[in-house]
């Protein structure tokens, strides 16, 4: 079996986050390279799970769940501006959307393609991505033009990927008792797809922008 297409686009982003992994770093974003490399190593592993000998794919997808928390936080809490009481606040509500992240992984949803943790993780990542592109648009100490900085492709990708995830988990039992279809496939899925094709066509550009971009970022 081939892989989907949008596949390929996280291969490319994958190749695109080691040729500039240097100015990743610098810029606060290297962290987005080992996430690529466990998003690529998971979805091909979910792609072929039969010939791995397992029954679904569920738990391999969960591998992807917690590797994407964890490092998006981390992500934020370098680039975001935050004071020294707010950082507090940021890795206190981390902590918690982990515990329950994991709670409900292992012992709520097992067995499941439904985590409700997923989607308070969606939301609380596109507030962070929101937040992120609203200090960049009011910096008014070092004005930006958005589209050359690498941190406005990396939150706005982030913010429409969560997006197209939110819509979709809410009309997720009408749209399979439905079965409304899209190009041959659930709509559901069809519309995951395009939110990943977008996410990380995004993330490609952040990363090339990195190696661009020469205003003063956040150093790791």
């Amino acid at each position: 079996m081939l892989l989907k297409y949008y596949h390929y686009v996280q291969l490319i982003c994958l190749l695109m986050a080691i040729i500039y992994y240097k100015p990743m770093k610098e810029r606060s974003l290297g962290l987005l390279l080992p996430l690529m490399i466990i998003v690529c190593i998971v979805e091909t592993s979910a792609q072929y799970f039969k010939q791995l000998g397992l029954r679904s794919n569920y738990d391999i997808y969960k591998i992807w769940s917690i590797a994407c928390l964890l490092i998006q936080f981390a992500v934020f809490y370098k680039i975001l501006r935050l004071s020294k009481q707010q950082r507090r606040l940021f890795l206190f509500l981390a902590t918690l959307s982990c515990i329950f992240m994991l709670i409900d992984l292992f012992y709520i949803s097992v067995g499941t393609s439904m985590y409700p943790t997923n989607t308070m993780i969606a939301i609380e990542h596109f507030i962070l991505s929101c937040l992120l592109l609203v200090q960049l648009f009011m910096n008014d100490e070092a004005p930006v033009k958005l589209s050359v900085h690498p941190y406005f492709w990396f939150a706005a990708g982030l913010m429409l990927f969560n997006v197209c995830h939110l819509i979709t988990s809410g009309l997720h039992p009408y749209l399979r008792d439905h079965k409304i279809m899209l190009f041959g496939d659930p709509i559901y899925r069809t519309i995951a797809r395009m939110a990943n094709f977008v996410l990380y066509s995004f993330y490609s550009i952040s990363f090339f922008l990195c190696s661009r971009y020469k205003a003063t970022l956040p150093q790791s």
